[in-house]
């Protein structure tokens, strides 16, 4: 037979015969690139459901029918290709090759797919390879194609323009590859994403198509029979664009419901990993809250219970150092003033304890009562300037516009002076100056300001000084005694008179401190918290 097939090819060429001339119902051929287009389109979107699925089993299946939907819409597009040319004479189709030859095309979107539906971008060298895969996975799918197709006439080939056909569908691919894998990468619109790679992946394979179908020459030769089976062109190619869009169509849809299916999933998930932690933020809350309350009553006894006998012992170690059962001798009266000293100093501190543990717990109480300011500013600095006097350090007050009375808590007024006049006086050194100014505002209130020429504190230390215990490490802190309560016990007693506390600092160069208390009288003074 292909004796007889190569004699009659010398024999017309020799005659020069000249070969059919084809042509192309253009609405098929747009029918046809259309079809590639959503196929390529459809095989795209299912690569992003595989780089979607967690589990392998899922992401062989999806790569499955991807490669399915994909290889069947090149052979789709191939055939309503073939049925768009038309012959003046009769054409037949194998039907058995004809579908057999979806198999390569089949093959050459399985790689395809294998590549885009990586997590991390392919290199160029991978790329091209699976370009040339596709080309000729392509390629095979046409020409075997054609082998089914049965003319009325003798078929032969342009070996140029074969061997031109493959490169556009290998160089067209590559080009579509390059493009998904970097718009792969890109933070968009999915559908963008997908429809220009699947738009050069359709041309490439229409272009690879339609060069292809030039190189294919037929000739007329009387005698020829045609055994396969002939179909109406029309019909035909209806029917096949018909089913190839319906595949796709409803992979499409296949793909978004499994992707709402997904995404209620992982919602679902996310709640209710989200309600755990959110459950377990109050857990915590409600620990941390028993704990603090659990530790301000624990402070508040504690307190409580040590006041007791240290009053006993300041009172006592006050009558021996008087010499009020009789006079002790010096050395002993030295002892006793230790005693006392030392009791003052951790009632003090006790004092302090109970009044943060109330605080913190909404039971430190700020009671109504009619004051003097001055005498409250003077009270005070009989106190503190016993200390300055100690410590080598100048004290001065000065006093503006002062109302002659007002209501409020004279006790934890003297209190917040003191705490922060006896900071200001502990933290500066000998020679050192330490002033206190208090001054009636424009709205009645009245401001009072601590500056002192002290250590001063560093900015990125504020926060800790602010904090219940925060020490600021600093060798001339670590000098003298504390708990480090004076400041925050002052700013919260401060904001329960309704006034605002703020602290500016400069190392070595002082800190100012500056207590704003709203005007006065109050309707209701007497708070908690």
């Amino acid at each position: 037979m292909s004796g007889n097939y190569a004699s009659a090819l010398r024999f017309l060429h020799l005659l020069d015969v000249t070969p059919y001339r084809g042509t192309y119902d253009f609405r098929f051929v747009a029918l046809s690139v259309c079809v590639a287009v959503l196929s390529m389109y459809v095989a795209l979107s299912v690569a992003d459901r595989i780089v979607a699925s967690p589990a392998k089993s899922v992401r062989l299946i999806w790569t499955a029918v991807g490669a399915t939907v994909m290889g069947g819409g090149i052979w789709s597009m191939h055939f309503i290709g073939i049925l768009a040319f038309s012959l003046p004479c009769g054409v037949g189709y194998n039907l058995v090759p004809t579908f057999v030859s979806i198999l390569p095309g089949v093959l050459a979107s399985g790689v395809a797919l294998f590549v885009l539906s990586r997590r991390e971008r392919p290199s160029q060298k991978l790329l091209f390879v699976c370009a040339l895969l596709m080309g000729a996975g392509i390629g095979t799918m046409h020409y075997s194609g054609m082998a089914a197709m049965e003319p009325a006439a003798l078929l032969r080939y342009d070996v140029r323009t074969v061997a031109l056909s493959v490169v556009v569908a290998v160089v067209l691919a590559y080009l579509a590859l390059v493009i998904r894998a970097r718009l792969n990468h890109f933070r968009g619109r999915r559908v963008m994403r997908a429809l220009l790679p699947a738009t050069v992946m359709g041309l490439a394979i229409a272009g690879m198509h339609y060069v292809a179908m030039e190189a294919s020459i037929f000739y007329p030769m009387a005698g020829i029979r045609i055994s396969g089976t002939v179909y109406s062109s029309t019909s035909l190619a209806l029917v096949i664009g018909f089913v190839s869009a319906s595949v796709g169509l409803l992979t499409l849809a296949i793909a978004a419901l499994v992707e709402r299916s997904e995404l209620a999933t992982s919602l679902l998930a996310e709640i209710a990993r989200r309600e755990r932690i959110q459950n377990d933020l109050l857990a915590a809350k409600e620990a941390a809250e028993s704990a603090n309350r659990a530790k301000s009553d624990f402070l508040a006894n504690m307190s409580h219970e040590l006041r007791t006998p240290l009053n006993a012992i300041i009172g006592f170690s006050e009558v021996m150092r008087k010499g009020m059962f009789g006079q002790l001798n010096e050395k002993y009266a030295e002892y006793a003033g230790m005693v006392h000293d030392s009791g003052t100093h951790l009632l003090t501190i006790i004092n302090d304890i109970l009044d943060l543990a109330k605080a913190e717990s909404n039971k430190l109480e700020l009671h109504q009562e009619e004051i003097d300011v001055a005498c409250v500013i003077a009270l005070s600095s009989t106190i503190v300037r016993q200390m300055a006097d100690r410590a080598g350090v100048n004290y001065e007050v000065t006093m503006a516009n002062l109302p002659p009375g007002m209501r409020g808590d004279a006790a934890r007024l003297r209190q917040i002076l003191i705490n922060l006049l006896g900071n200001a006086v502990k933290f500066t050194p000998s020679g050192g100056k330490v002033s206190l100014s208090a001054e009636a505002m424009p709205d009645g209130g009245l401001q009072f300001r601590v500056a002192d020429t002290g250590i001063g504190i560093p900015k990125d230390k504020m926060e800790l000084a602010m904090a219940p215990f925060g020490q600021v490490g600093s060798s001339m802190a670590r000098q003298h005694d504390g708990t480090g309560l004076g400041l925050p016990l002052t700013k919260r007693l401060v904001e329960m008179y309704g006034g605002t506390f703020d602290l500016s600092s400069e190392p070595g160069r002082g800190t100012v401190a500056t207590v704003r208390l709203p005007g006065v009288p109050r309707d209701v003074l007497a708070m908690a918290g």
